[in-house]
């Protein structure tokens, strides 16, 4: 079961919020032994990628999302800690 706090719950809800048009992405990830999930908004770097190559990244980040990768090793990194 998916538990959420009200605080992060606000975090995900604040983001989705403040970001459009474009899309905004994060991850969720789960606290030890199933404890309470954590919300990490992350940058949307779909504009910058599309602006540097707009063939290999047609989309732009109002119907298109890419985690700034540096971001989510991170979080990855720490969640799996």
């Amino acid at each position: 079961m998916l538990k959420i706090s009200r605080t992060q719950l606000e975090k995900i809800y604040f983001q989705a919020r403040d970001e459009p048009p474009d899309e905004c992405c994060g991850l969720l990830t789960v606290g030890p032994g199933g404890g309470a999930s954590t919300a990490h908004p992350c940058v949307n770097i779909q504009n910058r990628l599309h602006a540097e190559d707009p063939q290999q990244y047609p989309r732009q980040a109002r119907i298109a999302y890419f985690i700034e990768p540096k971001q989510l090793l991170t979080i990855i990194t720490e969640a799996e800690r």
